[in-house]
């Protein structure tokens, strides 16, 4: 009975395609498990050069990170800086405070003056709240004004980033649209209200109210594409990782990926969720589409080169 009544409903189109998504997120999600099966086992054999380990070990505190990460690619300044470990982190050398460099070439120590405004600042002066440091904001500003791409932001809040954001792409003039996800609809109402009175004319700004690891498969069934995404919700292993695993599947080849709070001690208390760390090592340190273009204030870099 149950079969016929399957059948029956699989002629109307509506639920026929309904059917078919169900299918793909249910193939995708097996293919994520084996995929991330298969990681764990690389970075296993990976420990000694990374100073890391899986999510379900103890992170070595007793030394520092010799590894290091060169980025020299053409279109991009060079970067050579060292991979921050656990112990480095806890010490509170690299907590948050990590100064910004550029990433893009360009004249001068800054993009422009809107640029510059960030640099300096202990507090957001916007009346918009959230946690952002002077060196977060100036890669947030930088990362948007030169995106290759429609811009996803994960994690709206009440829209510090966001009008960051904002900001470099009226500064850009970039014809580029920008998605903000997150689940609260409180503060993403909060946060439309406090974008538009600081903003006379907005760009192609969608906010959207889901769960963001549910809104990164449907975009990824729908073949959407960024140039930069900037991941700051969840903040637990689970969620984390499993954002992580989908940027690359929705980046165009050379876009980048953005994580904040890599840096924050939090990642490492006993008594706090805080995961980020482990689980974006976990997912893009042994991905070798991904480069790591390094960390600036507490968020670390990722860029996309391609299947």
């Amino acid at each position: 009975m149950g079969n016929i009544i399957t059948k029956v409903a699989l002629l109307i189109p509506q639920v026929r395609r309904l059917y078919q998504i169900i299918n793909e997120l249910r193939n995708e999600n097996e293919r994520m498990r084996l995929d991330y099966e298969n990681r764990l086992m690389t970075l296993e054999s990976r420990l000694a050069d990374y100073s890391i380990s899986t999510c379900d070990s103890t992170y070595p505190l007793d030394r520092e990170s010799s590894y290091k990460i060169k980025v020299d690619q053409s279109d991009l300044t060079n970067l050579d800086q060292s991979f921050f470990s656990a112990v480095q982190i806890i010490n509170s050398a690299h907590s948050g405070n990590t100064p910004f460099v550029p990433t893009y070439k360009y004249e001068g120590e800054y993009i422009n003056e809107s640029h510059k405004s960030y640099a300096g600042r202990t507090l957001m002066e916007t009346g918009i709240a959230g946690w952002l440091s002077p060196e977060d904001a100036l890669k947030i500003y930088e990362l948007s004004f030169y995106s290759s791409g429609d811009i996803l932001e994960l994690g709206t809040y009440k829209g510090l980033s966001l009008s960051v954001i904002v900001q470099a792409l009226k500064d850009s003039d970039l014809n580029i649209a920008c998605d903000t996800v997150d689940t609260n609809a409180e503060t993403t109402r909060e946060a439309e209200e406090g974008i538009s009175d600081l903003f006379n004319i907005l760009p192609d700004v969608s906010f959207h109210i889901n769960n963001c690891v549910l809104f990164m498969d449907t975009a990824i069934i729908q073949k959407i594409k960024y140039g930069f995404i900037f991941v700051d919700a969840g903040h637990g292993y689970k969620n984390t990782y499993a954002t992580a695993m989908r940027v690359g599947k929705l980046l165009v080849p050379g876009g980048f990926a953005l994580f904040h709070d890599y840096t924050d001690g939090r990642n490492f208390s006993k008594t706090s969720y805080y995961r980020v760390y482990q689980a974006v090592n976990d997912a893009l340190l042994v991905d070798g589409r991904f480069v790591y273009c390094g960390v600036f204030g507490c968020s670390a870099l990722f860029r996309y080169t391609g299947e």
